[in-house]
Order: C-alpha cells, then structure tokens, then sequence
C-alpha cells in the first residue's frame, strides 16, 4: 500500500510530466527576450537556447513543406537552420556521454532520483513543491524540491552538433538538387538523433566550448 508521502510524490511527478516535461525548458518564458531566437531558459546552471531549440522546429517545418510540395519553403527553412545553428551555440555546448562529442541542450525535464523512497517527512515538502508545479512554476518547484533535501535527476535532450550540421547540409545540397527523398532523409536524421543526457543536482556538466572543437567532433 502506497502511503501518503508516496501518493504525494507520484502525484508531483505526474504534474510535471504533464505540464513541465518540456515545460521546464520553457519556465520563465514570459521574462524571456522578446526575440524568440534570443530566448535562454535557465534550469539551474544548464542554460538551454532558444534559437538551438529553433533548429528542430524548422527541420520539422522543412519536412512538411517538402511533403506539400513546397521546395523553396523548405530550402529557406533549412537555410534558416543552419544560419542559426552556428558558432552563436558554442556558448551553450555540453560534452556528451562517451565521447560522442557535443550537444546543444533543447528541452529538459526532472524526476524523482532512481531509488529515492519518500518518508512521510517529506509530504509538506513535495507537496508544495506539487502545488508550485501545477501552477506553473516549475522552477520554484525544483529549488523546493532540492532545497527540501528530496533527491532529483535531471534529463536533458541534446542535439549533436557535428552531425546536425552534416546533415543540414545535405538536406540543403539535396533540396537543391531536387533530391527530396534523400533531402527528407537527411531532416529526419535530425530528429532522431537527439540524445537524453542524465545528471544528478551536483553533477551539472561545463557548458560552452570553442565552436571549431565543436563542430569537428
């Protein structure tokens, strides 16, 4: 029988999985830049940048213009990719598990440690922590949370970096080609390659690193 700390606290994840999962990259947007691809969305040190997070949204816009048959709004999209996923991103860089390079954070999410087991010491805790997540602050409910001593991982998504620029680059050579097949091949290995990195609260990995070691990884 689960007791009513534990209730409690699959109740908190459950708040955030439905209103934070990727909300928690997006908290804070109101105080935000008013240029969208200037967005940076703290979660405590790892900042996430949203014209980073802007590279998935036009690959996937390019892959439906070329579906609808759309090849010059598909090409500007993927040029707009690639202006945008430049040496401006290094700031934000994070070196990735296992020596697969780096990534560009785009989106984040928390959860409970794995093995953590909630006491009813805990209750007021996550249950604030749960009412600050409901009303959207999942910020306020993280530092709540850690603050309170309940221990959390944090998930992020990486984009790779030098495999997204190979692969912007043949999308753009095979649009221009008219090869849309193996353009829309090329988009499509984009999304698929992101890449979930884990990290506890005092295992915050260095952020920001040269671009021309970057992009050459």
């Amino acid at each position: 029988m689960k007791t009513a700390s534990t209730k409690i606290a699959l109740a908190f994840t459950g708040i955030l999985a439905a209103s934070s999962v990727s909300g928690l990259a997006m908290a804070g947007q109101s105080k935000a830049a008013t240029q969208e691809s200037a967005a940076v969305y703290v979660i405590e040190s790892i900042k996430i940048p949203g014209h980073a997070k802007s590279v998935l949204s036009d690959t996937r816009a390019a892959r439906v213009a070329l579906f609808e048959g759309q090849t010059d709004a598909a090409i500007d999209l993927v040029q707009k990719a690639l202006e945008t996923f430049d040496a401006g991103v290094a700031d934000y860089a994070v070196e990735l598990d296992g020596d697969a390079g780096f990534g560009i954070p785009v989106d984040s999410s928390v959860e409970f440690n794995e093995g953590f087991q909630p006491t009813e010491s805990n209750a007021k805790v996550i249950n604030q922590a749960g009412q600050l997540a409901q009303q959207g602050d999942s910020q306020a409910a993280v530092k709540t949370m850690i603050e309170g001593g309940i221990e959390l991982d944090f998930k992020y998504a990486m984009l790779p970096v030098a495999p997204t620029v190979v692969s912007l680059n043949n999308a753009l050579d095979d649009l221009q080609d008219g090869s849309f097949y193996e353009a829309n091949i090329a988009l499509k290995a984009i999304e698929t390659s992101l890449v979930i990195e884990d990290y506890g609260v005092a295992d915050t990995p260095k952020q920001g690193f040269a671009w021309e070691t970057i992009s050459k990884s």
